[in-house]
């Protein structure tokens, strides 16, 4: 599957930015260089959670089943160009299959595991997944049955794999006996395979946060520049350890936490679903030293009560925080500590930036340096627009944010009319984020188009708001949406969940904000308290679910 036209493979292979190599291509190649080093390790609880043994790999191990699963998908009738729809937990098996259909040129559609009935099946029927590969059941849920009934509806579903679905009505294959060390005199049936790092890999599912989910069709040479360039500036590379609980199935997950394994062949530690004892167990004793995670993971790590008896963190070096900015505490906690967070701001349709280790504390939750950016995003264009127009803002001035690169998507796919909209006529990608770029180059994000607040005809920016919120003492987490009101259009709501045994009051909140020196308009009018603010599958908090039960009403 072809999604780039031809000037711009060409245009991007000339410069050097693209490769003739795949993932697999960097797999043999430290199996050859490393074969007897651990590669990739499962989580201690596996047993539990998803009902196989924990798994610890070399690379020369990965290598080999990485292959046998390649051949028993050839066996199970999976075709090169095949789209395939995949809804496994983080662990061995996901990262093996993820190699597999690299290796045969499938095409996989990942799904996170927070998915339902709906959404499997819009996935399916989408993409036209010809072949399903899912859990028997997680967590109480059955899945199995979610993608059985799927096929009853998506016409495309010919072949149905399932981990733990052995003996289960459904179940075409058990996947568990699929995954053995490859037999020698059939590799050359792979190595035949013509595949392309210029072809689509992934089809990735957009978050959700807003909106039915889109398909983002990507191929490896697009995923490997944000990759390479995360890589350069961590500093992170053969000796390191990875780790994180983002779900391989987005640009967190993949780009920036899978994906930097696999071309710097160091250790990978799988996680899934979070558990914060078990996250610190696996950073203690696996020595991990860079994760990406949200927030959230960052407050109950750092606020655990036994993280400087019973758990040690002292091996992460450089880490980054993706899902939503860094609050100044995160940054603050870890500095002390010796840990370099760093934001990493980006999407599935492949625009990303990053702040920079060396950048100062109170630069690295929100300032990006794109001058500096250059040399690990080359050739990456960045822009603010007016909105809905095609005209740049003046300097410093608060604009959409377009983008345009070899690591930006081509388009949506089957999304005619969306693409329409969400491209210029130059053909930069239309964000929907606001950002502020300076005539030093600086850019300041300053929240999402369609989350800005108009308060008597002014626009206040929740992300500004959210991060000045965060610094107070009660405040686990916070979310700023504007909820109605008859005379000034909209207020400013900001609703939070507080640390364990704390309240917060509006009027604490009020005095708090005015000792910040906030200006009088931006402080919020509406407090709401809930116990967890709801997110999506990528751990971004959802603001449709708090608008649709908030924002029609007033109060605290």
């Amino acid at each position: 599957m072809n999604v780039y036209p031809p000037e711009t493979v060409k245009k991007y292979h000339d410069a050097g930015i693209w490769e003739d190599k795949t993932w697999s291509d960097y797999v043999a190649e430290h199996a050859a260089a490393r074969g007897d080093k651990e590669a990739l390790v499962d989580q201690p609880n596996k047993l539990e959670i998803i009902g196989t043994e924990p798994m610890r790999l070399t690379w020369t191990e990965v290598h080999e089943r990485a292959d046998g699963l390649a051949l028993s998908l050839l066996d199970a009738g999976v075709r090169t160009g095949d789209v395939v729809f995949v809804q496994l937990p983080n662990s061995v098996e996901l990262v093996l299959l993820h190699l597999a259909l690299d290796r045969i040129g499938a095409v996989g559609t990942f799904a996170p595991m927070r998915q339902r009935s709906s959404e499997i099946e819009h996935a399916i029927a989408k993409t036209k997944a010809r072949i399903a590969v899912g859990m028997g059941s997680f967590v109480g849920t059955d899945y199995l049955a979610m993608i059985h009934t799927a096929r009853k509806v998506c016409p495309s579903l010919e072949v149905i794999i399932a981990l733990k679905g052995e003996g289960r009505f459904g179940a075409d294959f058990e996947l568990s006996t699929m995954i053995t060390a490859a037999n020698p005199g059939r590799v050359a049936e792979l190595d035949a395979i013509e595949v392309s790092a210029d072809d689509v890999l992934t089809l990735c599912l957009t978050t959700g946060t807003e909106s039915t989910p889109k398909v983002v069709p990507r191929t490896p040479n697009s995923w490997m520049v944000a990759t390479k360039g995360i890589l350069e500036a961590t500093g992170h590379g053969a000796d390191s350890v990875f780790s994180g609980p983002f779900p391989y199935a987005n640009m967190g997950g993949l780009g920036v936490e899978l994906y930097p394994w696999i071309m710097a062949g160091g250790k990978f530690v799988t996680h899934e679903p979070f558990n914060v004892d078990v996250f610190l167990e696996q950073i203690t004793k696996e020595r991990v030293n860079y994760i990406i995670a949200v927030p959230a993971i960052y407050f109950a790590m750092l606020n655990h009560p036994g993280l400087d008896t019973t758990y040690d963190i002292s091996s992460l070096t450089v880490v980054g925080c993706g899902g939503e900015a860094p609050p100044h505490t995160i940054v603050e906690m870890l500095d002390e500590r010796g840990i370099k967070v760093i934001n990493e701001f980006g999407a599935t349709e492949g625009w990303f930036f990053f702040t920079l280790p060396e950048q100062p504390v109170e630069e690295r939750k929100d300032l990006f340096r794109i001058d500096a950016l250059s040399r690990f995003l080359p050739a990456t264009e960045f822009r603010a627009l007016k909105p809905g127009t095609e005209q740049d803002v003046l300097v410093g001035e608060p604009g959409e944010l377009a983008v345009r690169g070899p690591s930006v998507f081509a388009g949506y796919l089957d999304a005619d009319e969306v693409n329409a909209v969400s491209f210029t006529s130059e053909g930069l990608f239309r964000t929907g984020d606001l950002v502020a770029i300076g005539n030093d180059d600086s850019l300041r994000y300053v929240g999402r188009l369609k989350d800005m607040i108009i308060r008597n005809g002014q626009n206040i920016s929740p992300a500004e708001i959210e991060l000045i919120i965060q610094r107070h003492p009660s405040v686990y987490e916070v979310s700023v949406i504007g909820v109605t009101d008859a005379i000034k259009g909209q207020l400013v709501c900001a609703v939070v969940s507080t640390k364990a045994e704390m309240v917060i009051t509006l009027e604490e909140l009020d005095v708090f904000m005015r000792e910040m020196d906030v200006a009088r308009h931006k402080i919020p009018e509406v407090l709401k308290v809930i116990d967890e603010l709801p997110k999506g599958p990528s751990g971004k908090i959802l603001k449709r679910e708090l608008r649709d039960r908030f924002a029609d009403k007033q109060g605290v």
